[in-house]
């Protein structure tokens, strides 16, 4: 079911001519704030985080969390994005701590979700 606190825009970006994988930006708006710090941590911790694991840029612009780098990779920090709410909007949080092999469990299971998890 969406969430009518988060709305998204993806918009594949073509690389230089010889490059390889096609880019990709995708936005992430979150119009409730305590979701947005949930998902971002304070200073944009997680975000770095969500970088790191998902080889993608990251950033915050007011209530819009951009991601950008090869498509395969934007889909995996959307993914990782979305099941974060979905664990929030049940009720769970992921710890600072377990969110790194959270990452991993979900890029390398694409099959399970974070609740069925936590």
């Amino acid at each position: 079911m969406p969430n009518p606190d988060v709305s998204q825009s993806v918009s594949p970006v073509p690389t230089a001519a010889g490059g390889g994988a096609e880019s990709a930006t995708a936005d992430v708006e979150v119009a409730d704030s305590d979701l947005l710090l949930a998902l971002t941590g304070p200073g944009g911790s997680r975000l770095l985080a969500i970088e790191r694991e998902c080889d993608v840029r990251a950033g915050l612009r007011g209530n819009v969390i951009r991601l950008e780098g090869r498509r395969a990779a934007v889909s995996l920090g959307e993914r990782v994005l979305f099941e974060l709410m979905r664990a929030a909007g049940a009720g769970t949080s992921v710890a600072d701590s377990e969110l790194g092999s959270s990452i991993r469990m979900l890029r390398n299971h694409p099959e399970l979700t974070l609740a069925e998890v936590f």
